[in-house]
């Protein structure tokens, strides 16, 4: 099987990035201006794009630049295609207000979104995903974990593809850094390693 990196993306506080080169850069605008901004210019049609927090709208965004507005997966069955995600922070910020939000009427609207695990899920809903996914909570991204369980799915299971990488968003600082591997690639690479890591 070679099994290798097609292409990855990375969204931070800079910009947005594909495959190492930039997309749009950000202008020093705060997350939600810029992400704001990227969803209308780039015309990312999503009903629920604006009731997502901060967490999933970062996993989204970043996942529509990889995909290529979900082109990519166009002949792929849905089932043949995983998402696999670290982070650390897991949904702090939804957590924060929910917590805060307690003494006086819940909000619904807030509530759903206090699990890491509903980013993919919408990650799953706009692209109509339906291989396995998961999102492990790790103090730092841990390539070495995320490499051996994505080669563990690709050999057991025959996934084509599987988004992976680390999507983070703690109030203060956002990092998200996905990668598109597919069991078809001619030139065999580790899915990370220290020169990728260098490139995000």
């Amino acid at each position: 099987m070679n099994l290798g990196i097609q292409s990855y993306c990375t969204f931070n506080s800079k910009g947005i990035f594909k495959n190492g080169k930039p997309i749009i850069l950000n202008q020093n605008l705060s997350f939600n201006d810029f992400a704001l901004k990227v969803y209308k210019q780039f015309e990312i049609g999503y009903s629920k794009y604006h009731k997502m927090d901060n967490l999933c709208k970062l996993a989204l965004l970043t996942s529509e630049f990889l995909l290529d507005n979900g082109q990519v997966l166009v002949d792929t069955p849905s089932s043949e295609v995983a998402i696999i995600l670290g982070n650390s922070s897991s949904s702090i910020v939804s957590d924060t207000i929910h917590q805060t939000s307690m003494d006086e009427l819940p909000s619904p609207a807030v509530f759903v979104y206090t699990l890491p695990n509903i980013m993919i899920g919408e990650m799953c809903i706009k692209y109509k995903i339906t291989g396995e996914n998961s999102c492990f909570q790790m103090k730092d991204f841990d390539t070495s974990f995320l490499n051996q369980y994505v080669s563990y799915l690709f050999d057991k299971e025959k996934y084509t593809y599987c988004i992976t990488g680390w999507v983070d968003f703690d109030g203060e600082d956002y990092q998200a850094h996905l990668f598109l591997i597919s069991n078809e690639n001619k030139d065999t690479i580790s899915i990370f390693n220290d020169k990728i890591k260098n490139l995000i």
